[in-house]
């Protein structure tokens, strides 16, 4: 009997249905059992536990399943998020790439530059909108550098990318993850940096790639030189800085926040679905401030050359040695071409009070509309805590990724599991 237990399996992995975009099994139910138990077969549970039905069970549970099942789901997953991540590109979504590089091991530097290429390739052509024609080259760097086409990060920054980069160059791929912190004993030349969170505690880095998932922080200094010089930036949650010092591209799914109180802000891109505030001055030379909210500032404020777009309004204090660029209040975000998710794509509204994240409303067409109903108490989504709106909504922007989400939410006074099958749910630009 035993001899066949693969045969067996592999018969039950073709003849398991593909699961459909918002197909919904409660973790307590018969099936879920079922296939709970089928993922412990042994050397056959490992294409069964690659299909795309079975791959939340084992997530959901670490006991469940061999080493080598756990290893294929994991490899099976990274080679599904390279293979999509050029469409993501396409699209614009920057939040989707980012995601993507979270699923990949330290040792994949290859997979990691593809994917840092793929989102400068969605930048550059903004970057070319927005930003001066001709800029001034930075203080003390190369005067050779004077538009934006032989700009730092695009003329550089592919040879920093290529893992077969000179080992005689000052500027050496490396790959930060394990820690959440980087201080000046961390530092290099150039880094890639990945993380869910980061706090920054020294004074500078330059010609680096920072890719960070939930948000980035800054040690509170209110005077300091710099902070990024020559740096690109993505996150998916806010940013708090001292400053972004000069020739950088930053673009934040939420707020960013400058607060040194001598600010410089030169030759950058900074592009924010939130609103972009300095605390104190705003002071930005050559370049573009793009935010869904508001653009703002607590003290008397300078952006000469500067062109800035707020979906909001861009409110600026004025003294008697500002001079202002070009402001553009109620600006339209999507002519970014960026699109990052929202819970509309997934047809949910969630509203805190109490401290408590609910379940404000579910669309008809929602993959969740089987999961969840309004009044609900949103607990968990693939195992992260739900304590914030934000949170909730970057946890089912990671599930688009992984394509299924777990979610825990409290009933009354019940809790209930469900998996929710999230294949191909992005939608298209």
């Amino acid at each position: 009997m035993i001899a066949f237990l693969p045969t067996f399996v592999l018969g039950l992995v073709f003849a398991l249905p593909l699961p459909k975009v918002g197909e919904t099994t409660e973790l307590g139910s018969v099936p879920g059992r079922v296939r709970l138990a089928l993922t412990q077969v042994g050397a056959g549970s490992v294409e069964f536990a690659r299909h795309p039905a079975v791959r939340p069970y084992l997530a959901h549970d670490p006991k469940l399943g061999s080493e080598k099942a756990r290893a294929a789901v994991a490899a099976d997953l990274r080679r599904r998020v390279m293979s999509r991540a050029p469409d993501w590109a396409k699209q614009g979504r920057l939040d989707l790439l980012l995601e993507a590089s979270m699923h990949l091991r330290d040792t994949d530097r290859e997979e990691f530059a593809t994917v840092v290429r793929l989102m400068q390739g969605v930048v550059k052509p903004i970057a070319q909108k927005y930003l001066p024609a001709k800029m001034t080259a930075p203080p003390g760097e190369d005067t050779r550098f004077k538009t934006w086409d032989d700009h730092y990060l695009l003329k550089l920054h592919p040879l920093y990318l290529s893992v077969r980069a000179p080992r005689d160059h000052d500027y050496v791929p490396w790959l930060f993850d394990p820690s959440q912190r980087l201080r000046n004993e961390s530092r290099k030349s150039f880094m890639m940096v990945r993380a869910e969170r980061l706090v920054i505690d020294y004074d500078g880095c330059t010609h680096g790639v920072f890719l960070v998932r939930d948000g980035i922080s800054s040690t509170p200094r209110p005077i300091v030189e710099q902070e990024w010089i020559s740096s690109f930036v993505v996150c998916g949650g806010d940013v708090i800085a001292p400053e972004l010092a000069h020739t950088n591209i930053l673009i934040a799914d939420g707020d960013v926040r400058l607060s040194s109180q001598v600010p410089s802000n030169d030759t950058s891109l900074v592009i924010a679905t939130g609103n972009i505030t300095a605390d104190w001055s705003l002071c930005a030379v050559e370049c573009c401030l793009i935010a869904g909210g508001d653009i703002r500032s607590g003290r008397q404020s300078r952006t000469p050359d500067s062109l800035l777009y707020a979906g909001g309004k861009v409110d600026l204090v004025k003294g008697p040695n500002s001079k202002f660029g070009k402001h553009t209040s109620g600006y339209d975000f999507a002519k970014t071409g960026l699109k990052f998710f929202t819970l509309a794509d997934v047809g949910l509204t969630l509203e805190k009070a109490d401290d408590k994240v609910s379940v404000k409303a579910v669309g008809a067409r929602s993959p969740f509309r089987d999961a969840m109903q309004s009044g609900d108490q949103l607990l968990e989504v693939n195992h992260r805590k739900i304590d914030s709106v934000s949170e909730g909504k970057r946890a089912l922007r990671a599930a688009t990724v992984l394509e299924y989400a777990v979610v825990t939410v409290r009933r009354k006074d019940k809790e209930l599991n469900y998996i929710v099958y999230l294949p191909d749910a992005t939608p298209k630009k």
